[in-house]
């Protein structure tokens, strides 16, 4: 019981590494690229809404997502203090024709940034414009 009572140990806090994304892949990782897609059927429309809601640490991210079916699509929005983005959301799932909005976090002060939509259904990427904005100061 001792190492209980270690300042060491009571120093000790929980500091978790996000180890890739949860972004759901194809049905069938094994098949072919394309073989899981249905031909004919279009691919979804993208358009990233210019974020609202900004304060120095925070911004509203959105998108337009029309989808030509009900076929689940995983939308996420891609971020960072350049056009190489860096950082992305959690993916958010949808299976019909939506404005998504997520909510960002942890934002340094008075700096711009960029954003930009992602759709994934099986193997179809779809990327949506890229949109910047800036934070406000402290």
């Amino acid at each position: 019981t001792s190492l209980f009572d270690n300042i060491a140990y009571k120093l000790l806090r929980d500091f978790p590494i996000s180890l890739g994304s949860d972004i759901v892949g194809r049905t069938n990782p094994f098949a072919p690229i394309g073989s899981d897609s249905t031909p004919g059927v279009q691919p979804p429309l993208v358009q990233t809404i210019q974020p609202g809601k900004v304060t120095s640490t925070t911004a509203e991210l959105g998108a337009q997502i029309t989808l030509p079916d009900t076929v689940t699509t995983s939308v996420v929005f891609e971020y960072g203090t350049s056009d190489t983005f860096g950082s992305a959301t959690t993916p958010v799932v949808v299976t019909k024709s939506t404005t998504t909005l997520v909510t960002i976090n942890n934002l340094s002060p008075d700096t711009l940034y960029y954003v930009r939509a992602v759709a994934v259904r099986g193997s179809t990427t779809t990327i949506g414009n890229t949109n910047s904005f800036t934070t406000t100061k402290k």
